[in-house]
Order: structure tokens, then C-alpha cells, then sequence
């Protein structure tokens, strides 16, 4: 506040919907949770980060007003918070007035995937994470992250990560 980088006369800021913000709240959740040996110094690696990404947001003010956009960054972090589980996408689209035709080319346009291929990637990367960081085998993380079998879950790491999550977690 000292340098001028956020103002006292504006405490607080509204970042919106912000999918990158949501998975940095998420490491710190999940790095304080994990307690490994200099898990401070991350989270506060982490906090910085958040810090530069909301000032950014509120200097810049790149929230974008298209309807389009938003909905798009709605899906994303209703996505992202809800790894645990496979995507019910009659749940996403009660958010959303359009088709799911629509949304989907919408979504696609912007990220580039599909909703489900989004979502599916997420919680694969989220998998990646947990053989990093925690104790938990191979069948833990794959029924944490709501794959309803250990084998299709191998499956899908393999083919995305090309190695097995045994031989991951083998490796690292």
C-alpha cells in the first residue's frame, strides 16, 4: 500500500469469476493441507502471485463484457471446482440461457477443448498434482477425483502424461 499498489481508499476489489485465481486459492488449500517440508515459503510464493493477479485484474479492468466470454469463464470455474466429480453438464448449462449446441462451440472457440475434454484435463492435471504431493496411491486419487475405475483412469494418465500414474509416481 506503501508504493501505491493497491489503495486504502479502494480495500477491496472485485476480480470476478477467475478461473486462474480459483486454482491458485486451490494450491494453497491443497499446500497447506499436504504440510510438506517448506510449505510456507510456497504459499507465500503462491499469495504474491494472487496478490499481482488482482491487482492486475482491478488496474486493467480486463473483465470483459461479452456474454459469450463470461459464460465461458462461469463454465470454467464451475469446472474447476468441481474436479471431485465427473462433469454433469445439465447441472453447468442451468447457469446458462442457450443450447448446449451452442455453448459448446462457444466454449470450444475460447479454450480451444470441449467442456468435457476441459474438465477431464483439469482433473487429470489435478491427479499429477496428488502423485506429486501427497501420499495417497494410485486408486485413492483416482476415486478422489471421481474416475469410477482405477483402470480407466490408468488409461486416460497414460495416454495424456504418456507413462502410467504407478510409473509417475515411481519417478518423481
Amino acid at each position: 500500500m506503501n508504493k501505491g499498489f493497491f489503495s486504502s481508499a479502494l480495500p477491496v476489489t472485485s476480480p470476478g469469476l477467475n478461473d486462474t485465481l480459483l486454482g491458485l486459492m486451490q494450491k494453497i488449500l491443497d499446500n497447506t493441507r499436504s504440510g510438506t517440508p517448506g510449505y510456507h515459503q510456497v504459499i507465500s510464493g503462491i499469495t504474491l502471485q494472487i496478490l499481482g493477479l488482482i491487482h492486475a485484474l482491478s488496474t486493467h479492468e480486463e473483465l470483459s463484457n461479452d456474454e459469450d466470454e463470461q459464460a465461458v469463464e462461469k463454465a470454467k470455474f464451475f469446472l474447476r471446482e468441481n474436479l471431485e466429480s465427473p462433469l454433469d453438464m445439465k447441472q453447468l448449462l442451468k447457469q446458462f440461457t442457450m443450447s448446449y449446441s451452442k455453448f459448446r462451440k462457444i466454449f470450444k472457440q475460447v479454450t480451444g477443448e470441449s467442456p468435457n475434454q476441459y474438465h477431464l484435463n483439469l482433473r487429470l492435471d489435478k491427479a499429477r498434482e496428488l502423485l506429486n504431493t501427497t501420499n495417497l496411491n494410485v486408486t485413492e486419487v483416482a476415486y478422489s477425483l471421481g474416475f469410477d475405475s482405477v483402470f480407466y483412469f490408468s488409461r486416460l494418465f497414460k495416454k495424456k502424461n504418456g507413462i502410467s500414474p504407478k510409473s509417475y509416481r515411481g519417478g518423481h
